[in-house]
């Protein structure tokens, strides 16, 4: 019998030194370089944060992950040892029922004292930060900070150009019945270029929007992740996103008439003119739609993120 137990005892120790090199590492990903070192945004600490507690996720999943399984050899021993013990014809059966008690109580401190789902929570934490970093790439950064100067530029651009285009629209030529149909359509294209060009620039302005208010997202979904994660899933605290989709009012164009002191036109000017600048403007209507940046979709995937820890 004691030879039995010594043999257990020493499996117990190699399956334990084998233990640490059974699991599967997480990988963690490094946050976005800052646009400036010196003065960094409250998106990039937001990031660097979320780097640094996923590499602590990435070591309480090995460590708890280890404690778990090891912590399952003692009761191996113990029905192995209770097992040898029914075996022997001269052995007392109520040494077997011991170490099933011993078992039992064993158990039962170990789930007390150790989360069931302590590694599984740790494993969907680290899952759930990989899912904000890759997201702050649109956010953090050299690339990012020059795409939404670009977005900004182009809202100015575009400001300018609407303003531009109603004031040819509205300046009456001195011989306007000579060709009243082209300058009829000079003004109906005008109209439409304007018309498009307003609902670009709202659905920039509203980009524009969650850009300037994404560090409250991406702070409250790490904040969430940790507190699930610390929570071992148990409690699911809810997060009041703040809403970054409230629609902005496009810019006004000034009040625009025929332009004091400005000598009257003949329609072929004015209309040459309605055509030159609203040519521009569905130009730059089109730069924008197409290099819009979609920053509140990926808000919503940061805020979306926590879900991933059930």
């Amino acid at each position: 019998m004691r030879l039995g137990t010594i043999l257990l005892a020493v499996s117990a120790l190699l399956t334990s030194a084998c233990a640490s090199s059974s699991y599967p590492p997480l990988v963690s990903i490094p946050p976005v370089p800052p646009a400036d070192e010196a003065n960094q945004t409250e998106i990039d600490r937001t990031l660097t944060a979320a780097s640094e507690l996923q590499s602590l996720y990435e070591e309480g999943y090995l460590e708890s992950a280890q404690v778990r399984d090891l912590s399952q050899l003692p009761i191996i021993g113990a029905a192995a040892i209770a097992a040898l013990i029914l075996l022997d014809s001269n052995a007392d059966p109520t040494d077997a029922a011991r170490f099933g008690v011993f078992a039992g109580a064993y158990t039962a401190g170990r789930d007390q004292l150790n989360g069931t789902g302590l590694t599984d929570a740790y494993i969907a934490g680290h899952g759930a930060l990989t899912c904000v970093l890759a997201e702050g790439s649109n956010f953090a950064g050299t690339d990012a900070q020059t795409r939404y100067s670009e977005l900004d530029d182009l809202l100015q651009d575009i400001a300018n150009q609407i303003a531009d285009v109603l004031q040819e629209r509205w300046t009456e030529p001195t011989n306007s019945a000579s060709q009243a149909e082209a300058l009829r359509l000079a003004r109906a294209m005008a109209d439409q270029a304007i018309t498009a060009a307003r609902t670009a620039e709202t659905a920039a302005l509203v980009e524009q929007a969650a850009y300037r208010g994404s560090p409250t997202v991406f702070r409250n979904a790490v904040a969430s992740i940790s507190v699930r994660v610390a929570s071992r899933g148990r409690v699911r605290p809810a997060v009041d996103f703040a809403t970054l989709r409230d629609a902005m009012a496009p810019a006004k164009a000034p009040d625009v008439g025929t332009p004091q002191g400005a000598n009257p036109m003949d329609v072929a000017s004015v209309i040459q003119r309605i055509v030159t600048k609203t040519s521009g403007l569905i130009t730059l209507t089109a730069r924008l739609s197409s290099g819009m940046p979609s920053y509140s979709q990926s808000l919503d995937r940061v805020a979306a993120c926590p879900d991933q820890i059930r």
